[in-house]
């Protein structure tokens, strides 16, 4: 293919005044895309905002549209150029102009780009957005379906557990029985992993703790296999909600004598991402840990012997590529910790045996963050602030050497996961300096086409000096940002060139 920004005059960043016709809209478009399309030419992608954003319903707001669009329906679109280079919208990121080559081009063969004009284009989608917003409207207000219409997936997922208790003791084989497919069933889930799903797995699984307890008194088998070959407490450890719920399942169900691992003799965190927590409760029941998960619950010296005695340790493991992202949390995380204490302590604040890490992370947080009001400058002692987190991060990094060495030993990927990516937001450089020293490139993102330049991370200048000697591409556009956020990153800007 030629080059093609000999065949336009259009650049990723441009902002042109289009012909418009909505007045919802802002009659500036920006320019986010523009690539060499094997059959259609040049096209390009077209950002158009709505001026303030527009509601489509209570909760629901639309910031603005994009369109593929071939040359020829820009040209017929755009009146002026308002500038060369302009800042992106808030939430788009680009590593540039023609970023799709011959492999992108071989897998999407088809047209890409509309022959209409952004007017056209904008106006059809905003009559879209008022007819949704009028049907909307008409629509009578959301209630909750009795108890009595559910089905038996729904009464789970909803916490209806007094109505599924009476149909268990009207029909006891629903707590041992898999649950029916039934499409009219909201929460009726499809995929492989739920064919032959119990009640007691799906509880499981969306942390219903009452439900959980009330299914295994009415005799549902902890042990009982999905066609898969997997318990509920499989279910628990992949569990996707936040909360503490499949934890407190997991334990419920290793009371009730459950084998923690599969037909093929895996555990949960061995054959999906398992949350910490659990798998907390199934080595506590004698379930053999994970690298990872040894890392994430602080088992360090477990996970070193594991390192000192497995070559294979890395390999091994269930997410070898997230081992220094779980070392790597671990040290900041730590840093925030010991940071925390120090500060409450200050206060003379007297902390409590048990109360868990919240109260020493949120008084560092506190006193890491910047405290705006109208007009206020930095706080003066903000740079020796930072100064002191850092002292607490080289501290905890020296601590933690030894682990990472046997790590990146032990086949460890320095250019894997995102590793670099927290170490540059850090405010010591030991752990992006170990880390480029064994192969990480911080142009990693840029060269896959994702707009991340390491440069926009760094938070002092120290860091940016590193991240440049190690070839570090400084990102060629700006963004646009709300006042208080122009104000933070003067202020964040001047303590970067201050910190040395």
């Amino acid at each position: 293919m030629t080059d093609g920004f000999s065949k336009t005059r259009y650049r990723v960043a441009q902002h042109w005044r289009y012909r418009n016709e909505t007045p919802e809209a802002s009659d500036i478009l920006i320019i986010l895309g523009v690539e060499d399309h094997p059959t259609q030419g040049i096209i390009c992608n077209v950002n158009v905002e709505y001026v303030p954003p527009f509601a489509v319903g209570p909760s629901n707001f639309i910031s603005g549209g994009w369109y593929w669009v071939t040359q020829d329906a820009l040209d017929r679109s755009v009146l002026d150029l308002v500038a060369e280079k302009g800042p992106l919208p808030q939430s788009f990121g680009t590593t540039g102009d023609f970023r799709c080559g011959p492999e992108f081009w071989g897998r999407n063969t088809g047209p890409m780009a509309v022959d209409r004009t952004v007017c056209d284009l904008v106006r059809e989608q905003t009559e879209r957005y008022k007819s949704e917003r009028e049907e909307y409207a008409r629509q009578p207000p959301q209630e909750q379906p009795p108890a009595e219409s559910l089905g038996l997936w729904s009464l789970i997922a909803r916490s209806e557990t007094a109505r599924l208790c009476e149909l268990v003791r009207q029909h006891p084989s629903i707590a041992t029985d898999p649950l029916p497919r039934d499409e009219s069933d909201e929460y009726c889930y499809s995929g492989e992993e739920y064919e032959g799903c119990t009640p007691l797995m799906l509880a499981a699984e969306l942390g219903e703790v009452e439900a959980a307890k009330a299914l295994l008194e009415f005799g549902a088998d902890p042990n009982h296999r999905n066609a898969q070959g997997e318990t509920a407490l499989h279910f628990a450890g992949r569990a996707s909600c936040r909360s503490d719920g499949p934890a407190k399942v997991a334990l419920l169900l290793c009371e009730h004598g459950a084998d923690a691992t599969n037909a093929v003799g895996k555990t949960p965190m061995t054959c999906s991402y398992c949350s910490t927590d659990v798998a907390e409760v199934l080595i506590r029941f004698s379930a053999p840990p994970t690298l990872n998960h040894a890392v994430r619950l602080r088992m360090f010296d477990w996970a070193r012997r594991e390192l000192r005695n497995n070559p294979n340790a890395v390999r091994e493991t269930v997410f070898p590529d997230e081992l220094l992202d779980d070392i790597g949390h671990e040290i900041r995380n730590e840093a925030e910790r010991r940071h925390g204490r120090e500060v409450r302590l200050g206060r003379g604040e007297k902390p409590e045996d048990g109360e868990g890490e919240w109260p020493d992370m949120m008084a560092c947080s506190s006193v890491m963050a910047f405290h705006l009001t109208d007009g206020s400058p930095a706080d003066d002692d903000k740079l020796a602030v930072w100064r002191r987190h850092a002292e607490f991060e080289r501290a905890v990094f020296e601590e933690f050497r030894d682990l990472l060495d046997m790590a990146l030993a032990g086949g460890a990927d320095a250019n894997a996961g995102s590793t670099l990516f927290y170490a540059v937001t850090m405010l010591d450089t030991s752990l992006a300096e170990l880390l480029l020293h064994n192969g990480a490139d911080p142009n990693r993102d840029v060269k896959r086409g994702v707009a991340t330049y390491m440069p926009d991370l760094a938070r002092t200048r120290r860091m940016a000096n590193l991240l440049r000697r190690h070839g570090a591409k400084e990102n060629p556009y700006t963004k646009q940002v709300e006042p208080w956020e122009a104000r933070m990153n003067l202020l964040t800007d001047r303590l970067k060139e201050e910190f040395d």
